[in-house]
């Protein structure tokens, strides 16, 4: 089914509840029987924006989509935005209708026919979310998973095929100033810098990746210089190194890797190390690891 059709066969419903003073007595019985019947179209559609955000990306790279593009959004018609914040409306809307049938229950009398309704729907719509979240994350990470390239056999990890959650990503540098795009996967660590292959960008791996039950992470202090992972000669004598962290092997595993990494500011710095110990956590205590992506750019 076409999301367009999906959200067009809830209008009407709505409107064929209105009373003819504007009023409408029962909404979560609609959203009841509504919900499930989008499920799969949902799936699918929230699935698929990774890949259409890379495709538009790169027709935005062609100046004459470009310029079509900013025509479009200085026009009245768009309320001067781009054209994914329309194709992204469906996902950023279904995250919002638990809290719409929230209020609308708290200002639900207690014996009114719909009450019932309402709280069966919000649990539906609350499980839907888990469940879009869920697929949507195991078609990002395959997406991702499908874009490295590898530079050595070695670092063809079997654990990176096998990930169906992709916990953390986003950039970061490394003690030479180079920017990493870095993949913290429910079970393994990937760290890549991006480069172009026949018009196409990819994710060649950069070192060797790190399980997750192999690897550590250190807070490092401002101004902090250690021999393995200084960021000497990356900057000026004068600046000093904010935002670091490093991350390495426990036991010498994986080769005995060190890696120092800069994040871009403080806020990102504590969200990197949130993630990561979590999922070092999650793994010694055998635990089941939140399944939404966190985006750290």
């Amino acid at each position: 089914m076409h999301i367009y059709v999906c959200f067009s066969e809830l209008i009407d419903k709505l409107r064929l509840q209105r009373n003819q003073d504007g009023t409408t007595d029962v909404i979560g019985k609609i959203f009841l029987e509504w919900l499930p019947t989008v499920l799969d179209t949902y799936i699918t559609y929230c699935s698929n924006q990774l890949a259409a955000k890379t495709l538009l990306d790169e027709k935005k790279q062609t100046k004459q989509v470009d310029d079509f593009l900013q025509r479009c959004r200085e026009s009245p018609f768009s309320r001067k935005l781009d054209l994914w914040n329309f194709l992204d409306v469906p996902r950023s809307r279904l995250v919002k209708y638990p809290l719409l049938l929230k209020n609308i229950l708290m200002l639900t009398p207690g014996d009114h026919e719909d009450r019932q309704s309402l709280v069966e729907a919000i649990k539906v719509a609350e499980n839907m979310i888990k469940v879009v979240d869920r697929r949507t994350g195991e078609t990002k990470c395959l997406h991702y998973i499908n874009s490295f390239e590898y530079l050595d056999d070695k670092q063809r990890h079997p654990l990176i095929n096998e990930q169906k959650v992709l916990l953390c990503g986003g950039l970061l540098k490394n003690n030479k100033g180079m920017k990493l795009h870095v993949f913290l996967f429910e079970e393994i660590l990937v760290m890549t810098r991006m480069v172009t292959r026949n018009g196409n960008k990819v994710y060649q791996v950069h070192r060797q990746p790190i399980p997750v039950d192999q690897l550590d992470v250190e807070d490092l202090s401002d101004g902090t210089v250690k021999s393995s992972g200084s960021f000497r000669g990356a900057f000026t004598n004068n600046q000093t190194y904010k935002h670091t962290l490093r991350v390495h092997t426990l036991n010498g595993n994986g080769g005995g890797q060190s890696c120092s990494l800069q994040a871009n500011d403080e806020h990102d710095k504590k969200q990197w190390l949130l993630q990561l110990r979590s999922a070092i956590n999650s793994m010694e205590n055998g635990n089941t690891t939140d399944m939404t992506m966190q985006s750290i750019v």
